[in-house]
């Protein structure tokens, strides 16, 4: 797909990413992140609250811990959806 489409960019990681939480996917949607970030695609603030929303929709608090501090040592820093998760 990425020779005829190009390199996929940060939203298209972020929709799927953001569609597999919402699902309960939540392992699916790290293996996602992780191939994001082998693919040197940065991470934003939509790729955590995505993630930190999934965690927490499956009752991995400690995930969705680590992916806060994850993000904060990114320099990205929490919004008003962050905190509403």
């Amino acid at each position: 797909m990425e020779q005829e489409f190009g390199k996929p960019s940060v939203v298209v990681y972020n929709t799927v990413i953001d569609s597999l939480c919402k699902d309960g996917l939540f392992v699916d949607a790290l293996n996602i992140f992780s191939e994001m970030i082998r693919q040197g695609i940065v991470p934003n603030i939509v790729t955590y609250n995505s993630l930190i929303h999934g965690a927490c929709k499956i009752g991995q608090w400690k995930e969705a811990r680590r992916l806060l501090k994850e993000m904060t040592g990114q320099n990205i820093s929490p919004n008003v959806i962050t905190f509403n998760v």
